[in-house]
């Protein structure tokens, strides 16, 4: 990822609505960017996660990412942790709409938390995301970069 790029990119912010998965909420910030062709790769990278609201009782969520068909290492947080997951898997290529889904793992069970769509676009920004409830709301920072266009 050329982080220097992206951050030199930064022209103004905008605010973008994700739709998903049993998701009422997830607002974007994003730095200004340019859409890529049809069929342009893309590289995708969550830097971190941030727990700003726990789901279970007992105080801990164990969150892993799903990345398109790529899933991320099980992370314990409580609220208010601040994790950066760039060595848990948490990139892909990918030439259409990525789908990033935030999963509550407990025990033998997953529930998809929410999901999101992320265009094939240069950009870096952060998506926070809950589930239908309100509950379980962690926010995620990505960088997309267009590798061929």
């Amino acid at each position: 990822m050329n982080h220097t790029k992206i951050a030199l990119s930064t022209l103004g912010a905008a605010a973008l609505l994700l739709g998903g998965t049993g998701s009422a909420q997830a607002a974007v910030a994003s730095a200004a960017s340019t859409a890529a062709l049809p069929g342009s790769l893309c590289d995708i990278q969550v830097s971190r996660v941030e727990a700003l609201d726990i789901q279970d009782n007992d105080g801990r969520d164990e969150i892993r990412l799903r990345i398109g068909d790529k899933t991320s290492v099980t992370r314990n947080y409580v609220l208010g942790q601040v994790r950066n997951v760039l060595s848990d898997n948490t990139y892909d290529l990918f030439t259409s709409p990525e789908l990033v889904k935030v999963v509550e793992v407990d025990a033998a069970k997953t529930t998809v938390l929410s999901s999101a769509t992320i265009p094939c676009v240069n950009r870096t920004a952060t998506s926070v995301i809950s589930d239908a409830n309100g509950d379980g709301i962690y926010k995620v920072f990505w960088d997309v970069d267009v590798l061929v266009a």
